[in-house]
């Protein structure tokens, strides 16, 4: 009986052991914060993908730009986006498939035929040894560049549809900017003499930056800020790989 009670205490204090390496090993391995994750020394920022409403493309940059001026002349974005081996007249970009699908429906009972690229980017990763409080203004810059784009998105979709007044769009762009500029201030303090991979992307922090202050209050604008803005993120994680 006392033999089989030892057993009983030997395999419990065994289950105890492999829980308790169990929970620690999940703890250290990855700590999710947000879009971010913690890994060691790294920063990660999650997959995201994009839906472009394109009103043409062709294989010719030239001839793209020749259509994409004919959109702008009509107040639309008609920003040229180069993928594979077309080269699109982006009229408009959203961060879900959604809001894509209404505008271009909305787009086909004018008359205007568009397709809907989706665009994905694969997950970043940035391996380097920082303190904690610098791996959390690291995953707030890598994270930035998409965050700005959805909320462009939210104030294009908000403003088209009378949710948001000049007044809600004014706000929330200067808001956006706002803190923008103070990521981007800090960064550039924090990571002076950095290694190659932070000091570019601190030079497409302020590229982010740059293309934010310049956006104005028109749909076709915020439209085309927008799609800038999936560009400057599709290069810096090109750079950055």
């Amino acid at each position: 009986m006392k033999k089989d009670f030892k057993i009983v205490l030997i395999v419990l204090a065994l289950v105890v052991v492999l829980a308790a390496g169990c929970i620690a090993n999940f703890f250290s391995s990855s700590l999710f914060i947000g879009a971010a994750s913690f890994n060691g020394g790294g920063v990660y920022a999650m997959a995201e993908e994009c839906f472009l409403v394109c009103l043409n493309k062709s294989q010719n940059s030239h001839e793209a730009e020749v259509i994409a001026g004919d959109f702008v002349d009509a107040g639309n974005a008609g920003y040229i986006f180069k993928h594979g081996d077309y080269y699109y007249a982006v009229h408009s970009a959203y961060a879900n498939k959604n809001d894509a699908t209404l505008f271009a429906e909305h787009l086909k009972k004018g008359g205007i035929q568009s397709e809907i690229l989706q665009f994905s980017f694969p997950k970043i990763f940035i391996e380097e040894d920082l303190s904690a409080e610098n791996r959390n203004l690291l995953s707030e810059a890598l994270n930035s560049f998409f965050a700005a784009f959805k909320a462009l998105s939210d104030i294009s979709v908000g403003f088209s549809t009378n949710v948001y007044s000049l007044d809600d769009v004014n706000e929330k762009l200067q808001k956006l900017c706002d803190r923008t500029a103070s990521l981007q201030k800090k960064y550039a303090e924090t990571f002076q003499n950095a290694s190659a991979k932070l000091t570019a992307l601190g030079e497409y922090l302020a590229d982010e930056l740059e293309c934010l202050m310049l956006t104005k209050t028109s749909e076709s604008d915020l439209n085309y800020h927008g799609i800038e803005l999936i560009e400057i993120y599709q290069n810096m994680i090109q750079e950055l790989k």
